[in-house]
């Protein structure tokens, strides 16, 4: 292989909310060896299939690193009552956006773009590491029989970025987080870049996994809708060639910073509201209810599949974590365990 061709490309996705991982391995005829493998093997995860994975970490006091990813989610009870949980901090490597919160008095945003840029670091690194284990496990380079191994790879990472990072400043930012995780440092012949806007990057999973087929010369639009921002891409297929086509981007779309994570906001506002009129409720509930509620499995498949007819229902019933099975208050809507909400 030649020394500049990649034995190893890894696509990474840092969402606001979740974080996806994908690598494969091209060969000198830019076909690739292996299908491109979504990494869905995370540390903590209840499913063996999860495409994506928490953008949350969760610090000790001390402010060492106490747990990442989907880990964060056992910290939920009384004994983490002294650390501390961040998430969605990637977005506050944008000075303006950063700015806003504080005016807005958000307690949660970082201090500082540097703390944020750190933050992004620390979670980074905890991908690095996993991504690592996993392709070493899965082409075998970790065998001590193996000639090389990791290190001296070609190795290439790419990163993708919201569209409305618009200044060159958010971009160094987020490139400095990449380099100090350990992507592109680990080996001489490692490169990370940041190559594409999410809503590009959207646009070509969208041409390689649709069930229509393209022809040179369609028109299509692409909306990336994320945790933190939506973006938009209008794209022409140049080249309908196989298997990678060629795209052109017909105009600038810019994103917006509207995201599902206000569709968890407004939920859990809608359950304090409603679990507030009853306070000898509230004394047997978990003091995190609500928030629980809208983390929990349930609640993000309603919410991920909502809108399709087979999905569609009158009525949807979430199970409420630290009540017994039995548990009922009909007046807060509450039958069996699991809270009753109606469409």
């Amino acid at each position: 292989m030649d020394e500049s061709q990649p034995a190893i490309i890894v696509a990474i996705d840092l969402g606001t909310t979740y974080t996806g991982v994908a690598w494969a391995r091209p060969q000198l005829s830019q076909v690739l060896q292996t299908p491109i493998q979504t990494i869905h093997n995370w540390p903590g995860s209840s499913s063996k299939n999860e495409q994506k994975v928490h953008t949350c970490v969760v610090y000790n006091p001390d402010d060492t690193l106490s747990s990442w990813g989907y880990l964060c989610e056992d910290e939920d009870d009384a004994s983490a009552a002294a650390k501390q949980k961040r998430e969605f901090f990637k977005i506050f490597l944008d000075q303006q956006t950063l700015a806003d919160a504080h005016q807005q008095g958000i307690t949660q945003a970082p201090g500082s773009v540097a703390e944020a840029s750190r933050l992004v670091a620390d979670y980074l690194r905890q991908i690095y590491a996993h991504v690592k284990s996993t392709v070493e496990l899965h082409t075998g380079i970790s065998h001590p029989y193996h000639p090389g191994g990791w290190a001296d790879l070609v190795v290439e990472f790419v990163f993708s970025v919201p569209t409305t990072w618009r200044s060159q400043g958010v971009i160094n930012a987020f490139k400095g987080a990449i380099r100090s995780a350990g992507f592109g440092a680990e080996g001489p012949r490692h490169t990370a870049t940041v190559e594409l806007t999410e809503s590009e990057a959207a646009a070509v999973g969208t041409i390689k996994s649709a069930t229509v087929a393209f022809e040179s010369g369609d028109v299509f639009l692409s909306v990336d809708a994320g945790g933190g921002t939506t973006d938009f891409a209008l794209m022409q297929v140049v080249e309908a060639r196989e298997p990678f086509p060629a795209l052109a981007q017909i105009s600038q779309v810019d994103g917006i910073g509207i995201g599902s994570t206000l569709i968890d906001q407004a939920f859990v506002a809608l359950v304090n509201a409603r679990l507030a009129r009853f306070p000898d409720l509230l004394r047997q509930l978990p003091p995190d209810c609500a928030q629980r509620l809208a983390k929990s499995e349930r609640f993000r498949t309603t919410k991920h599949k909502f809108g399709e007819r087979v999905y569609d229902s009158s009525t949807y019933k979430l199970p409420i974590e630290g009540v017994p099975f039995n548990f009922s208050y009909p007046a807060a809507g509450i039958e069996d365990g699991r809270l009753i909400l109606t469409s």
